[in-house]
């Protein structure tokens, strides 16, 4: 899955679920790998993702210290 495929699936999440009012930020680990250096700072509004960059079809780490941080 493409960054700009997993951008339009996080849209229609944020879409859905918009009215819970929570925002969160993705923050990478300092020597994270380099497809969650590109995803630092992406937001996404409604529930915590359980998606990460390097695993995004599936739910889980898998030793990866990055996270998603609320906003709001």
């Amino acid at each position: 899955m493409s960054l700009k495929d997993l951008f339009k699936k996080s849209v229609e999440v944020a879409k859905r679920s918009k009215a819970q009012g929570q925002t969160w930020v993705f923050k990478g680990n300092p020597n994270c790998c380099d497809k969650c250096k590109k995803m630092t700072g992406y937001t996404v509004h409604g529930p915590k993702p359980k998606w990460f960059p390097h695993v995004i079809d599936k739910d889980g780490r898998f030793n990866c210290k990055c996270d998603w941080v609320k906003v709001k």
